[in-house]
């Protein structure tokens, strides 16, 4: 397995749009959470394109995530928001450049359909991890505090499982910030 760079302190994130388009006061919020931790920021052209739902066509969708991970001043690649178009990009992706240019690459739901067709085709670790509309109300903090751990390399990490509840009969965790 390929295994990209992991972040420091001033990496350069890049953020995409591979499906949805993200509201732009929400989009900027959000990137302000990640710069106020270090990461300096680069917003894809994919984040101000709209046809209908989408974050611009598939092509124009392909062309951001290429031009990041083409991009050597860019360390990472996450997602701003996830949706069903996801799919209409897969073929457009070059995994080729992917491959000779690994990077840390993010994000969950319909986004799994990238991280997945990723791994196969190149043998680059991805990672099912937070997106910014993830945190369009606010940071979550255990979450944001372990997504920098994982993607900055911390060996000692630990994950205070005292702070997860399981309530019943929902099963629903939730998560104590006491």
């Amino acid at each position: 397995m390929i295994k990209p760079r992991q972040l420091k302190h001033s990496s350069k994130i890049g953020i995409v749009s591979p499906s949805y388009w993200l509201n732009g006061d929400v989009l900027n919020k959000t990137a302000k959470y990640y710069s106020d931790m270090g990461y300096r920021i680069k917003l894809g052209p994919s984040n101000k394109l709209k046809n209908g739902p989408f974050a611009g066509s598939p092509e124009e969708r392909a062309e951001d995530i290429n031009a990041m991970f083409a991009d050597p001043s860019v360390d990472a690649i996450f997602c701003a928001r996830g949706g069903y178009g996801c799919n209409k990009v897969l073929p457009l992706i070059d995994y080729e450049l992917i491959k000779k240019n690994p990077k840390i690459f993010m994000g969950f739901s319909d986004i799994t359909a990238c991280l997945n067709s990723i791994t196969q085709k190149t043998k680059m670790v991805s990672f099912h991890g937070p997106m910014l509309v993830s945190n369009k109300n606010g940071p979550i903090e255990f979450n944001m505090r372990i997504m920098q751990q994982v993607l900055n390399g911390t060996s000692d990490m630990i994950i205070d499982l005292s702070l997860i509840h399981i309530s019943e009969p929902t099963r629903q965790a939730e998560i104590s910030y006491a």
